[in-house]
C-alpha cells in the first residue's frame, strides 16, 4: 500500500492522478472478486451460499455502474479528460452490461439457471487475462507513451485509434448494438440455448431456424465477437484490437466447427441442419464449414 501512495504522489498532473485512482479502484475490485471466487470455488454442494454470492456480485456490478457514471460526468463537466470518459464508458457498456445481461437472460430462460456463475464474472483465467491486458494497454498509452509515437490526429487512422469523444461514443454504441444481437439470439432460442455445447440431445431440443436464426446461425457468437472488437476501439487499444481479433477468431472457428459437427450428427438434426447451414451465415469473417476431422475440441463457458 505504501508503494502505491508513493507512486501516486510522484505524478503531479491532475489527469495522471485520476488515472492512478482508477487503477487502484480496478485492481482492488478485481482482487476482492477473485478472492471471493476462490473461496466459493472451494465449497461444494449445499455449503455454497448462492443467494449471498448473487447479492455480492450484483452489488459489485452496481458499484461499477455508479463509478462509471461518476467518471463520465467528471470528464464531461469538470476535467474534460477524454481518457476518463473512455474508461467510464468502457466500464458501463462492456463489463457491467455484459455480466448483468448474461445473468438476466439466464434467469429469463429458466429459473434453474438463476445462479451466480451465470454472471460469468470470473469464469476463466483467459477472460481475466484479456480484460487485464486491455486495461494495461490503455493506461500505458495514456501515461507513458510519448505523443510523437502515436498516430497523428487529423487522419482517419488518428480518429479511429486516438481517443476522442466521438470515436469512444460511436464504438460504444456499436458494441452495445452487437451485444444486443447476442441477447436477442439467446432469448429467441429460449430453452434450446445453452452456455455449454450439449453433446446429448434433450427431448425438448428443437432446431430454431426462424427469426434472427433465419439469417445468422450463431447470433450469440456473432454478437460477442464484434462486441469484443468494438470494446477495444472504445479504449483505442490497437494492440489488443489485433490480439483479440486473432484469438477470438481462432476460438470461434474451432468452437463453431465442433458445435456444427455435433448438430449434423444423426443424434441431433443430421441432413436438416446441413441444409439449414447452407442458407445461413456465421457472420464472422472466414469461418466456413469444416470437416469433422479438422475440428478443434474447444471447451469454454462462452455461448
Amino acid at each position: 500500500m505504501g508503494i502505491i501512495f508513493i507512486i501516486f504522489f510522484c505524478f503531479s498532473h491532475a489527469q495522471q492522478r485520476h488515472a492512478l485512482f482508477i487503477i487502484i479502484i480496478i485492481i482492488k475490485s478485481r482482487i476482492n472478486i477473485h478472492v471471493h471466487d476462490q473461496e466459493m470455488s472451494t465449497e461444494r454442494g449445499p455449503e455454497r451460499n448462492l443467494m449471498r454470492e448473487t447479492a455480492l456480485t450484483g452489488f459489485f456490478l452496481g458499484a461499477c455502474f455508479m463509478f462509471a457514471l461518476v467518471l463520465i460526468c467528471h470528464s464531461l463537466w469538470y476535467t474534460g479528460s477524454v481518457e476518463e470518459y473512455a474508461a467510464g464508458v468502457y466500464i458501463l457498456c462492456i463489463p457491467v452490461l455484459f455480466h448483468m445481461s448474461e445473468f438476466l437472460v439466464a434467469a429469463s430462460l429458466g429459473r434453474h439457471d438463476t445462479h451466480p456463475d451465470t454472471f460469468l464474472l470470473t469464469h476463466s483465467g483467459e477472460y481475466t487475462a484479456a480484460t487485464s491486458a486491455a486495461w494495461i494497454e490503455f493506461f500505458l498509452e495514456w501515461l507513458l507513451v510519448p505523443e510523437r509515437w502515436k498516430v497523428p490526429r487529423g487522419t482517419f487512422a488518428g480518429w479511429l485509434l486516438r481517443l476522442n469523444y466521438s470515436t469512444v461514443t460511436v464504438a460504444a454504441v456499436m458494441a452495445v448494438a452487437f451485444y444486443l444481437v447476442r441477447v436477442v439470439g439467446m432469448l429467441h432460442c429460449g430453452r434450446n440455448f445453452s452456455l455449454l455445447i450439449e453433446t446429448e440431445r434433450r427431448a425438448s431440443h428443437v432446431l430454431v431456424d426462424n427469426g434472427i436464426y433465419a439469417v445468422l446461425r450463431h447470433p450469440a457468437y456473432f454478437g460477442f465477437f464484434w462486441r469484443t472488437l468494438c470494446s477495444q476501439l472504445v479504449l483505442a487499444n490497437p494492440l489488443c484490437l489485433v490480439l483479440y481479433a486473432v484469438v477470438m477468431w481462432h476460438f470461434f472457428s474451432c468452437r463453431i466447427a465442433y458445435e456444427e459437427s455435433v448438430l449434423e450428427g444423426e443424434e441431433f438434426f443430421g441432413e436438416r441442419y446441413k441444409a439449414y447451414k447452407a442458407k445461413t451465415m456465421a457472420g464472422i469473417p472466414f469461418i466456413y464449414s469444416r470437416r469433422p476431422e479438422c475440428v478443434c475440441m474447444c471447451v469454454s463457458l462462452f455461448a
